[in-house]
């Protein structure tokens, strides 16, 4: 398992629930199958993502 696993655990998560996955239910999660610099990037990727989701849809609602 690499960070893209992460990320995209991450992702399904977000959208089955609406809410962010907390940092310990990633290392939780991902502990024991994945580097902690591999679970950190992937963690990375996901907030980089979804803060330029949010601030798109944020900027959609203003027009």
């Amino acid at each position: 398992m690499n960070r893209w696993h992460v990320y995209e655990w991450l992702k399904q998560t977000y959208m089955a629930t609406g809410t962010v996955p907390t940092m310990g239910q990633a290392q939780q999660r991902f502990s024991s199958h994945v580097d902690p610099e591999e679970l950190t990037e992937g963690i990375d990727e996901f907030l980089t993502a979804i803060r330029e989701y949010r601030t798109e849809e944020a900027g959609s609602c203003e027009m």
